[in-house]
């Protein structure tokens, strides 16, 4: 299968023109010959739609903490790294290296004007009061201790607080910082650039105060910008708030809805779908431990949509009692469930809710001849009954 080719320094190019395949043979020699490849190429320079405004407060005496006055207006530079100004726009999208996942219009990026890790230099903040116990910013690019960011004691100078980047990755992740110590003190918030390497430089933004520990679902998915093959994912259009929808990216055309959620089925580990466009689902309560006999704690559950909103109303119980489910198909009369080493077969019953005796399989086997004799006529849109019996086999060891 075809791989991915990742060259993160844009100007030394030494990777273009190469296409990577990873080949998996026996022993060799082995010979791959390609004919009449085609390659499409991605659209690296579409962003990710922006976000909602992250949550938190923006300290009240420290105004352009993100630089959304498009300078850099109560900061102190050094050095030249900064000297021209923050950055706006994704840029590193517009040079397919990821999503940049700032915030606002505006944020500080050392590599992203000058096209280059040579210019070094420190931006400091104005000083601004703790107000709350917990913050949080944008970080991103080198792992280099030479390029991080410091929170620093206002008075003292001393270093409360420090991080440099994740590793060779452009996008800014959410950092955490537990500043309940240093509440009603004031403090400021600098940047370092020491080195001039590769991924020597660090990119910024978005210093926030919060009353609690945020979410870290807030935390952008490193694979995301790290691998071009997904830089074409847009955040996901119906993400809910407080959802894990909220947090998915898909691709254009596409959305991800939550349907069904705890209370409304707990435990799942398998499912599937009927020709009414029910969702049947095991639920999985005793594993990995097989109950005592008759103290199955297992159950297969159909959700249904009654009125076709994309939500699923209605709730009934299929089956319960069964112990240690690991699957299940629906065919051939009913539905088949395997629960370790045995096999049931739930006959659906139509029109009635009184179940049917049926005969017990031996243990020799389950052909298919004799299921096709156990068969109750229906059709797919009749599989309705609330009510089962069962017959099972224990499979030969």
């Amino acid at each position: 299968h075809f791989t991915t080719l990742e060259d993160y320094q844009q100007n030394q190019a030494d990777l273009s023109g190469l296409l990577a395949v990873q080949i998996h043979s026996g022993v060799g020699p082995a010979k791959v010959q390609f004919r009449d490849i085609i390659l499409t190429a991605f659209d690296q320079k579409k962003t990710t739609p922006a976000k909602k405004a992250s949550p938190g407060m923006v300290p009240v005496d420290a105004p352009n903490i993100g630089f959304e006055k498009g300078n850099y207006d109560g900061w102190i530079q050094t050095g030249t790294v900064w000297s021209k100004g923050p950055i706006k726009g994704d840029t590193i999208a517009t040079r397919g290296r990821g999503n940049s996942t700032h915030d606002g219009n505006f944020w500080a990026g050392g590599y992203e004007i000058w096209n280059s890790d040579e210019a070094q230099g420190t931006l400091t903040s104005a000083p601004f009061k703790v107000t709350h116990p917990w913050a949080t910013y944008r970080l991103g690019a080198g792992p280099l201790p030479e390029t991080r960011i410091e929170i620093l004691d206002a008075n003292s100078g001393d270093i409360i607080h420090k991080a440099s980047g994740r590793g060779q990755m452009e996008d800014m992740a959410l950092n955490t910082v537990d500043l309940s110590a240093h509440l009603g003190k004031s403090i400021r918030v600098r940047l370092v650039d020491e080195h001039s390497g590769p991924w020597g430089h660090l990119n910024y933004d978005d210093f926030r105060f919060h009353k609690s520990p945020p979410n870290p679902s807030s935390n952008p998915a490193g694979r995301l910008t790290s691998s071009p093959l997904l830089w074409n994912l847009k955040a996901n259009p119906a993400g809910e708030e407080n959802d894990i929808t909220s947090t998915m990216f898909v691709p254009e055309g596409f959305q991800v809805e939550t349907i069904a959620r705890e209370p409304q089925l707990r435990q799942p580990i398998a499912f599937t779908f009927d020709s009414r466009g029910r969702i049947w689902i095991a639920e999985a309560f005793a594993y990995p431990r097989r109950q005592k006999e008759g103290e199955g704690k297992d159950r297969l559950i159909i959700l249904e949509d009654t009125d076709q909103d994309g939500t699923f109303e209605t709730r009934k119980t299929f089956a319960d009692n069964l112990n240690l489910i690991s699957g299940f198909e629906i065919g051939y009369g009913g539905v088949f469930a395997a629960a370790l080493l045995s096999l049931f077969l739930f006959r659906t019953l139509m029109e009635t809710t009184n179940p049917m005796a049926l005969p017990k399989f031996s243990s020799t086997a389950f052909p298919l001849p004799t299921l096709t004799k156990l068969q109750t006529p229906f059709s797919g849109d009749t599989m309705v009954g609330s009510t089962a019996v069962m017959a099972s086999s224990t499979l030969p060891s």
